[in-house]
């Protein structure tokens, strides 16, 4: 699917969906406990349903409605299907390989080209030091054998979802593990998140600087949660306030261990214009400057702070970004193309981009979107800064984190076309 979006200005109220990180960590928290959760403010996505999918091969079942997630969750780790089908899911794939290595059968992990290029080798000198069997090939993973509790050394600068996938894992085990995580620790507020939330399904993780303390014969509690909304998401419609002011976004916590709530620093550092009311965020229009952003914590929001460093007056400067290759596209190649594609200036290095900001940028081109959603949706947030209409190249990547992100961006004014008849709500 193509959308062509026209440049117009926005304004209104936006309600976030749930956070995608948190969603995933209570829907298989949930599971794995034996007796029925239900899980508040639900937004399922491709990535979402693909968990779902994943945990019903344990035998959990689950009743899904549209604002509820009812989950009959089973502790028992007998898998009824060996092929899971993560599609896209980093999320899937990395928190649930250890899970399923409890099962001690083989499995099959399988996805889309893009998911399986994706590092894995943590996992792997892991399988290797147990005698396990872990075959990584083009197009899926076959691995074989239980984890057994010890002390676990690992990395912090590949991918935290290694580390969540070890916490979910080792509570289960017979006896007590500790997990030492080395290197420079990238993206720890998602491991905070991780340890949060299984505390509240019964999971006891004491942690001391980088090493996590993990009692073994847990068990996980089933447990009504509600999911807190998404900063991830938020951060584009954060980008269309300061650009276009009055924008209310609603459904974000006023606290919250999501680390890409920092979005919002950010956006002061370079000149927007905010405050926190009760009834949500309420954004005014702001002239934006350059600043210098370190995404080592919070590299899912490099894609939109670039495309608003691209209408600050000044060169932004974005640093430990190297991840970004390594997501759904090359993320630093995908938003250097995107932006300069409308007439903007990006330069990017291997874990850098230089930004060199205008007014207003001239639209009328091609977006590719390399199939990742997160590119469709910062490009999408400085429509209105553009002169011209423009096209993004299969926007369905949407589907992936926010189906109704179109719809969404229509309420506040947003005027788009769908070129392809493809599209799925």
């Amino acid at each position: 699917m193509d959308v062509r979006i026209i440049p117009s200005p926005l304004r209104g109220t936006i309600k976030i969906p749930a956070s995608k990180s948190l969603l995933h960590r209570a829907i298989i928290a949930a599971s794995l406990a034996n007796g029925t959760s239900t899980i508040h403010n639900i937004s399922y996505s491709d990535d979402i349903l693909r968990t779902m999918e994943a945990m019903k091969s344990l035998g959990v079942a689950f009743e899904s409605e549209a604002d509820h997630l009812t989950i009959h969750g089973n502790d028992h780790l007998e898998l009824s299907n060996p092929l899971i089908d993560c599609h896209e899911s980093g999320s899937t794939l990395r928190f649930l390989i250890p899970i399923f290595s409890l099962t001690n059968k083989a499995v099959t992990f399988s996805g889309r080209e893009s998911l399986m290029k994706r590092p894995l080798h943590v996992y792997k000198t892991i399988f290797t030091k147990h005698k396990s069997t872990f075959k990584h090939h083009k197009n899926h993973l076959l691995i074989e054998g239980a984890l057994r509790p010890g002390k676990y050394i690992v990395p912090g600068n590949v991918s935290s979802q290694f580390i969540t996938g070890l916490l979910f894992t080792l509570p289960l085990l017979k006896r007590s593990s500790q997990l030492i995580v080395t290197e420079s620790f990238e993206s720890k507020p998602y491991v905070d998140l991780t340890v949060d939330l299984l505390s509240k399904f019964g999971i006891q993780i004491k942690s001391q600087d980088n090493t996590y303390l993990i009692k073994g014969r847990q068990s996980y509690v089933p447990t009504d949660y509600t999911v807190e909304g998404d900063y991830s998401q938020a951060a584009f419609f954060a980008a269309m306030g300061v650009l276009n002011g009055n924008i209310r976004i609603k459904g974000l916590p006023q606290e919250s261990l999501q680390g890409d709530g920092i979005v919002l620093d950010h956006l002061r550092n370079m000149g927007g214009l905010f405050e926190k009311t009760d009834s949500g965020i309420h954004f005014h229009k702001s002239k934006l400057r350059a600043t210098t952003i370190d995404l080592a914590q919070c590299p899912d929001l490099g894609p939109v702070l670039t495309a608003i460093a691209a209408i600050a007056e000044g060169t932004t400067d974005i640093k430990n970004a190297g991840r970004l290759r390594i997501k759904e596209s090359d993320r630093l190649e995908a938003i250097q193309n995107a932006v300069n594609a409308l007439g903007g200036f990006v330069l990017s290095d291997c874990d850098a981009l230089t930004i060199v900001g205008k007014n207003r940028l001239e639209g009328d081109g091609v977006v590719e979107s390399k199939n990742d959603h997160r590119i469709v949706m910062a490009i999408a947030s400085i429509a209105s800064m553009c002169k011209k209409p423009f096209t993004i190249h299969n926007a369905e990547a949407i589907n992936k984190s926010y189906p109704k992100f179109f719809d969404d961006f229509q309420s506040l004014g947003g005027k788009i076309e769908y070129i392809s008849e493809e599209f799925d709500e």
